[in-house]
């Protein structure tokens, strides 16, 4: 359910959700006319108030949740560059051949940690997070080289290659921390009774059409922000890589 979730974009989602909220008022007016017609009451004030006020804590709780998410996504990204310039501030200080070799290196690490940026957890398969366990080998080699070589700045080479490395796991288990498929399946389902009810307890209003079209229309549209964060490789709102780009022109001009 949690990968169906992944595939499906946000406005797809909160498409769905619009259609099954409107037929569910729909059917919910037809419900309270036919109570009425029974010489049944149709009132069902309680239940809408207990639906609707259920509906407004999930969607507060989901979105807070999912921008949590987000921002951790980006302090993650920001971490990883900050390493990454550490590590390429040692290596510029380093004699050759290491430096300029740390430094390609580095910089073919950095580029290609920058396309990750916009690959979807689905793409990031074993063949890439290989490519960057054979960099961190490279990378590994070549300050064992520097460290051999008496190189006075040890600690702190040693220090930032370590930052790389964890880095990397962090950033990745951030892009990989979704949203539970069972909150955002209750979140849909609580939308689509909260409609129910109030189709029900106004069924014998007509000026009620468009105030419960704009409620519709109001909670799809924060679903869709929600779900939209849950999603930063894809939709309106993403990780900006800014960071990682800054640094790579950085490395191209220290070539």
């Amino acid at each position: 359910m949690t990968d169906f979730f992944q595939r499906v974009d946000a406005w797809e989602t909160a498409l769905g959700l619009f259609a099954a909220m409107f037929a569910a008022w729909a059917i919910g007016r037809w419900h309270g006319r036919h109570l009425a017609s029974q010489g049944e009451p149709a009132s069902a004030g309680k239940l809408e108030d207990a639906s609707r006020a259920i509906l407004g804590l999930l969607l507060a709780f989901t979105f807070s949740l999912a921008l949590g998410k987000n921002d951790h996504r980006r302090e993650a990204l920001v971490e990883e560059a900050n390493a990454m310039e550490s590590l390429h501030t040692c290596a510029v200080l380093l004699p050759d051949p290491v430096g300029p070799e740390l430094r390609g290196v580095l910089r073919d690490y950095a580029k290609r940690r920058l396309e990750f940026g916009y690959l979807p957890p689905d793409r990031v398969t074993e063949p890439v997070l290989r490519d960057f366990a054979e960099m961190h080998v490279r990378m590994t080699d070549l300050i064992r080289r520097a460290l051999r070589d008496g190189t006075p700045i040890a600690t702190p080479l040693t220090n930032s290659l370590n930052a790389v490395m964890a880095s990397q796991a962090m950033r990745l288990s951030a892009v990989r921390d979704r949203l539970p498929w069972s909150v955002v399946a209750l979140l849909l389902i609580a939308a689509v009774a909260a409609t129910f009810f109030s189709g029900r307890q106004h069924s014998a209003s007509r000026s009620d059409v468009v105030g419960s079209l704009s409620f519709i229309v109001l909670v799809c549209l924060i679903v869709y922000i929600t779900l939209d964060l849950n999603q930063p490789s894809r939709g309106i709102i993403r990780v900006s890589q800014a960071p990682l780009a800054h640094l790579i022109e950085n490395m191209d001009r220290d070539k």
